[in-house]
């Protein structure tokens, strides 16, 4: 018997959890034995239990702890217990403490939707057609009453429905066998030994008629999961319908319990479950089940009898299958009907496949119903005989039923998928996380996996890209280099994200220099990546293990030095491009701003050249002009706002611009000399400047020229300085004691004798 995905978690609550471990402790005092890990084996049983005699109790371990031995983990929160197991290898021993468990799946398989007193079998039989020669009957626990439903009364021709336990013991006595000290043996061996289900078989005689009985007995779990009160089913063995009913109720239970061995393998779940239903109603030959997409359509994904491969060319809208057609739109009802006189729209050729299938098996008969979950339509189960008329309304109320059992077992089937999927991966980029790649690394870092590469990835930006164009925008650099890397790299690499802007891959059977081939094709897919146009870069470090003897921390730690050696090396490339990068996003965003810039780096190097600076400080000059706006970046949805709008909090934001343009700007050390001054160009010798509201010499004289070299070139072409064109307004302005007396003056004397530069001279 094969268990269920690996770590999957059951929830018990405590009564439940402590008769299964005290199942698990019998077994093991009569085994008096424990399970290994079986080396070289993908399917070990990698977690087991460690029972301790001397302390009667199951060993709680860290599993972050474990080395070689593994173990069925016993884990409280919040007054809850999780059994964690892995998928073993097939065999007598590990199936015997197994099948301990698997009989207590049904009992935690999360049936709270279905009704108050949390029993599958009891809602299932609340809407079936029973005839008189079935009994019900509720054994309460808490007041030790049993009520019974009208059938029995009438049958046994009792005076009311609610009896005390003693005095049912006087009621049923017959000339056979007495029917309720058998029941109530029934009873106290199902709680006495937690079982999910128990039968009692018995014979009586009743006015004159030999009867042949089965006492089905269900446990039922109040809200908090505990044992409230026992179900019991009696039929006649002699009465075809209640057998009938019997059986099919049996399929069902078998189906659900038997189906969490499958949860969280769809590949496998959905085949087994087509085949249990087709099983369940004997009439049927073939049969299907379709899910639906992200599209709206209707796709096969399981089948009896049918070639799947072709019936999955095939899709429906909604308004195409069998239930809704028929049925006259969706419902939660089944429709039995001949398909052969199914008028169904969709084109010929795209059906005629499934015609000859239907022809070749010599079907007569359909039944259809949707599969709902969460009160949406999920996808559509359908059953087909080769008889005429085959189902008839048992069986449709039945499939019923079945549908809706599979439709909660389904969801309880995602959230399990999806909790073992959450568990295992980052929930930002869908790869793997931490532990699992530790888990992961661990598990192949062994001979045959020999030589192994571990390679380390750190994504360029991250931080400049979050505090100047947002989270979301680094989001998606994560998103979209994670995607890079799980579309270039191989299916059995592992590739996580350890978190941050770090990422970690493990190549079994890979030579260095095979990873270092791989990881530049991941460096050339990522040529043409762009997240707010700026272009996605990485750094990484490869390590390649040749023979075992390093410990695994040593391996990430050798991949992390060769990762920061990589970073180093290429760190001023790096730094320098993605400086670039952010001004012609500057440009595209506010294509003024290209314009401003050259003009400023030209009034720069001209009011330089008119006070005698060298070339090497006209040149540094001209390039503080051209990047001395880049933190505008930062502040572009203010910037992008009409005049009017600006509030004050407005202007608190686009003073903050020569501090973001200095902090970009230190980067990288081809532009960091530019930094200084750029970060007091709107300094004002009164002090009334910004950011740090400087005065006279304080400020950098390299700034000053800057600064008024910054106004010239707002006034004469920049939007927001649109009245202020004329040469006598500009040199007005830059009259005055805020400037810095000699650069005012030179700059001055500079517009008098050239007038303003022209944008198409530039």
């Amino acid at each position: 018997m094969k268990f269920l995905k690996n770590k999957n978690k059951f929830l018990l609550n405590q009564v439940q959890a402590n008769k299964v471990l005290q199942s698990l402790v019998d077994f093991y005092k009569a085994k008096n034995s424990f399970f290994c890990e079986k080396e070289n084996s993908k399917e070990e049983l990698k977690i087991v239990a460690s029972y301790s005699d001397s302390l009667n109790e199951f060993k709680v371990s860290d599993l972050n702890k474990l080395n070689k031995e593994k173990y069925l983990v016993k884990e409280i929160v919040n007054d809850y217990l999780f059994l964690i197991v892995e998928d073993p290898k097939d065999n007598i021993e590990n199936n015997k403490i197994l099948n301990l468990i698997t009989e207590y799946l049904l009992l935690v398989s999360e049936r709270d939707n279905l009704s108050k007193e949390n029993d599958i079998l009891l809602h299932s039989l609340e809407n079936t057609n029973l005839n008189e020669e079935l009994g019900v009957f509720v054994f309460d626990m808490n007041i030790k009453n049993i009520s019974f439903d009208h059938k029995l009364i009438d049958r046994f021709s009792l005076k009311k429905d609610s009896f005390n336990i003693d005095e049912v013991k006087d009621i049923f006595s017959f000339d056979g066998d007495k029917i309720f000290p058998k029941v109530s043996e029934g009873i106290n061996y199902l709680i006495k030994n937690g079982l999910p289900e128990h039968r009692v078989y018995y014979n009586y005689e009743f006015e004159g008629i030999n009867h042949n009985e089965i006492c089905s007995l269900h446990p039922l779990n109040d809200e908090d999961g505990n044992l409230s009160k026992i179900f019991g089913l009696i039929i006649d063995s002699n009465n075809s319908v209640a057998n009938r009913s019997q059986l099919l109720l049996n399929s069902l239970y078998d189906l659900l319990k038997d189906a969490n061995l499958y949860r969280g393998k769809d590949e496998i779940l959905y085949d087994y479950i087509i085949r249990a239903v087709v099983k369940s109603f004997d009439q049927s030959i073939a049969g299907s089940i379709m899910l639906k997409d992200e599209n709206e359509s209707f796709n096969y994904i399981a089948a009896v009898n049918y070639d799947l491969d072709k019936l999955t060319k095939v899709s429906f809208k909604l308004e195409d299958l069998f239930f809704y057609r028929l049925g006259d739109g969706i419902s939660n009802k089944a429709i039995s009907a001949s398909i052969m006189n199914f008028d169904n729209e969709k084109a010929i050729d795209e059906l005629s496949d499934i015609s000859e299938m239907n022809t070749k098996l010599g079907i007569k008969s359909s039944m259809s119903i949707p599969i709902f979950v969460d009160g949406e339509i999920f996808g559509e189960i359908s059953v087909d005989s080769d008889l005429e008329n085959a189902y008839d309304e048992f069986e449709l109320i039945s499939f019923e039923i079945f549908a809706k059992e599979i439709g909660n077992f389904i969801k309880v089937n995602n959230m399990i998928i999806k909790n073992s999927f959450d568990s295992n991966h980052d929930n930002l980029t869908k790869l793997y996380n931490r532990n699992f790649f530790m888990d992961e690394l661990n598990r192949l870092y062994c001979r045959r996996n020999l030589p192994l590469s571990v390679v380390l990835v750190d994504v360029n930006n991250l931080k400049i890209i979050n505090d100047y164009f947002g989270h979301l925008s680094g989001d998606q650099l994560l998103i979209k280099t994670s995607e890079v890397l799980s579309s270039t790299l191989r299916d059995d690499d592992i590739i996580s994200r350890l978190g941050g802007d770090e990422f970690a891959i493990v190549l079994p059977s890979t030579s260095n220099e095979d990873a270092l081939r791989l990881m530049s094709r991941v460096n050339k897919a990522l040529d043409n990546q762009k997240v707010s146009n700026i272009n996605i870069t990485i750094s990484y470090g490869v390590y390649t293990e040749e023979v075992e003897g390093r410990t695994v921390k040593s391996l990430i730690r050798q991949a992390d030095k060769n990762m920061y050696e990589f970073k180093n090396k290429n760190k001023e490339k790096i730094s320098s491009k993605i400086v670039d990068e952010i001004m012609s996003n500057l440009f595209i965003q506010m294509p003024n701003e290209l314009y401003h810039a050259m003009l400023t780096s030209r009034y720069c190097w001209e009011i330089a050249g008119a006070m005698n600076l060298s070339k090497r400080d006209r040149e540094v000059l001209s390039k503080a002009g051209y990047y001395h706006d880049i933190g505008k970046i930062a502040i572009i949805d203010t910037l992008i706002k009409n005049d009017e709008e600006l509030s004050e909090t407005d202007w608190m934001e686009i003073r903050k611009h020569p501090e973001a343009s200095a902090t970009i700007l230190n980067r990288s050390i081809r532009h960091i000399e530019y930094a200084n001054i750029v970060l007091n160009h709107h300094e004002r010798n009164d002090g009334s400047g910004y950011p740090a509201h400087l005065i006279n010499d304080a400020i950098p004289k390299m700034s000053q020229i800057l600064a008024v070299s910054d106004v010239i070139a707002s006034m004469s072409f920049d939007d927001s300085y649109k009245k202020l064109k004329d040469l006598n307004e500009i040199i007005e302005v830059l009259d005055s004691d805020k400037f810095n007396k000699e650069v005012r003056e030179v700059a001055i004397d500079y517009l008098n004798k050239n007038g303003l530069i022209s944008i198409d001279k530039l």
